[in-house]
């Protein structure tokens, strides 16, 4: 058995970016086969996938997901800078001020990992001996199994912050086997701390993630592909108005009539974001925005499903349906062993809702890029309602984590700062989308590149480059 590329996919997200763009037709095209390892890879809807791709599946290695858990924990208190990182400082001031756990170790640990960290931003030595340990563990002997029965000529990690994948790029290193890493998500570079193993190459969405690249891994240019967003192609390629009025009657909406659409994020970064969402819906009932308007709430995956959900919200948002307001849950692939795993059809679905929605709003999610790439206007909704939470745990802090700083240092974006703020900033794209349009568009390219809908083909083009160099 020998194969061109095995793709590691630890994540639904991963699994959007390579299953619902159209980078595997791009591939096979090129006369490439492909192997992807997956958790889920004995459930039916990825043998489906499978099959109606022409590629072979592999079951993950079996691992200890809970002692990989705290390990990545206290890697971070090893190797970061984690009070000059908001996302790292803030969860530790949670585990400390605010920890939901109810295994005992979960409360004990951050008083023993802080004096490490500590200690080891003054002894760089431990942070070598630490190096050297870690080694070890990526030393996967099932890893290594897996990857000799598959005998790629190419490795790709999607989301090498996951530790399984790490050992699978680590491994193809140590085997002289070629590894890339194509991230899934605009985030992973700051807000996750550094990857466990580094591969040779790297594919990135555009001039933000390229100089990320460079500054936390030392990378020559010339090892990274700036591609765009496979995914994202479908918002050049599949808005349709035929598809948008059958999501909309799905809905029960008025396909005729506007609406705003307000993307959910989980209670863990925003806790009071469902008050804002009954705001909202009470404003559109009262007619505050026109007697037409109309609301779509979508909930994130993580407001269904995972241990940062919170299922308490689901009654609320339910309670808020009307003939003017919808919610539109995410397409979950039920009981799936791959995390946050959608069904084919909701990349379709949610790249027309933005397509019809007069203006997007997030608490600070890919949405914002999502939106900006159909150029929508966009609204952060940074404020935790009529409530005054703490640092740690309010969305305020959101707007700190390095990933999102930048996008609003573009000023393609509105933060809205109150219930006031939030009114304000509606009712000024309602009354002139085109607001921050030349803003908008520098956004896009500094974030995704060139957004033309041949993403996909880039990607391939540059896959099958480091394969033949």
């Amino acid at each position: 058995m020998n194969f061109d590329i095995c793709y590691i996919i630890s994540h639904g997200f991963s699994a959007r970016m390579i299953f619902d763009s159209d980078l595997i037709p791009h591939l096979k095209h090129k006369g490439l086969s492909i192997a992807i390892v997956t958790p889920n890879a004995n459930e039916e809807s990825m043998q489906s996938t499978a099959n109606r791709l022409g590629i072979s599946i592999f079951q993950t290695p079996k691992t200890n997901r809970l002692l990989i858990s705290e390990y990545l924990v206290l890697r971070s208190y090893i190797y970061e800078d984690i009070k000059n990182n908001p996302a790292l400082w803030s969860k530790h001031l949670r585990s400390i001020k605010f920890n939901e756990s109810i295994i005992p170790w979960k409360k004990i640990t951050p008083y023993i990992y802080y004096p490490l960290h500590l200690f080891s931003r003054k002894n760089q030595w431990m942070v070598e001996l630490f190096k050297k340990f870690e080694k070890i563990m990526l030393k996967n002997k099932n890893v290594a199994q897996l990857i000799k029965k598959i005998n790629p000529n190419l490795i790709i990690a999607t989301y090498p912050a996951d530790f399984l994948e790490g050992s699978f790029i680590h491994m193809g290193v140590r085997n002289k086997i070629k590894t890339v890493t194509q991230l899934l998500s605009w985030d992973n570079i700051t807000c996750k701390g550094h990857f466990p193993a580094v591969s040779d190459y790297f594919i990135s969405w555009g001039p933000i993630m390229s100089g990320e690249i460079v500054e936390y891994y030392n990378f020559e240019k010339k090892q990274i592909f700036e591609t765009g967003v496979p995914h994202f192609d479908k918002h050049i390629l599949s808005p349709d108005t035929e598809k948008l009025n059958h999501y909309m009657k799905l809905l029960k909406l008025d396909p005729e009539k506007p609406y705003l659409f307000l993307g959910m994020s989980s209670p863990y970064f925003a806790p009071h974001e469902i008050d804002i969402v009954e705001w909202l819906a009470n404003k559109i009932t009262k007619n505050d925005f026109g007697r037409d308007m109309q609301l779509v709430v979508r909930p994130h995956p993580q407001n269904v499903q995972g241990n940062l959900a919170d299922l308490n919200w689901l009654p609320r948002l339910k309670k808020i349906q009307n003939e003017r307001v919808a919610v539109d849950f995410p397409l979950l692939e039920e009981e799936s062993k791959l995390r946050w795993n959608m069904k084919d059809e909701d990349l379709i679905k949610l790249v027309n809702l933005i397509f019809g929605c007069s203006v997007s709003m997030n608490s600070g999610s890919t949405l914002s890029i999502d939106a900006i790439v159909q150029n929508k206007p966009v609204i952060l909704t940074s404020f935790d309602a009529d409530q005054q939470l703490p640092w740690f745990r309010s969305v305020r802090r959101t707007q700190e984590y390095l990933h999102l700083k930048k996008l609003i240092d573009l000023k393609g974006v509105k933060v809205a700062k109150s219930f006031e703020e939030l009114e304000r900033y509606i009712i000024k794209y309602l009354e002139n989308p085109d607001v921050d349009l030349e803003q908008r568009e520098k956004t896009k390219y500094i974030e995704c590149g060139v957004c033309d809908g041949k993403a996909s083909e880039r990607v391939a083009d540059a896959l099958y480059k480091i394969l033949n160099d």
